[in-house]
């Protein structure tokens, strides 16, 4: 994939890699925003109806658009941390 781009200078690379960072980011952080701490529903095969970074991303375009002070808070605003689960046997 990043061979795709066909960048060779290493500099203008790393800022397409944070750039992309950035992206993810941000379309997790409306995800997060709109679904708090649920599960995306599974279909009856077993899969997930879409991917965290898929409702973040929807979410992101369509405030963007229409609601430019949610890309904004959802983007500034601070969530909680998650306590980490501990390791379960197998």
């Amino acid at each position: 994939m990043v061979e795709d781009t066909h960048i060779t200078d290493p500099e203008k690379l790393g800022t397409l890699l944070v750039v992309i960072a950035l992206a993810v980011t941000w379309a997790y952080r409306c995800a997060t925003r709109i679904m708090g701490r649920k599960n995306i529903r599974r279909k009856a095969h077993g899969r997930r109806e879409k991917s965290w970074f898929r409702t973040g991303f929807d979410a992101l375009r369509n405030w963007i658009m229409h609601k430019p002070d949610k890309v904004v808070a959802a983007w500034t605003h601070r969530y909680p941390r998650q306590p980490l689960r501990p390791l379960q046997s197998v």
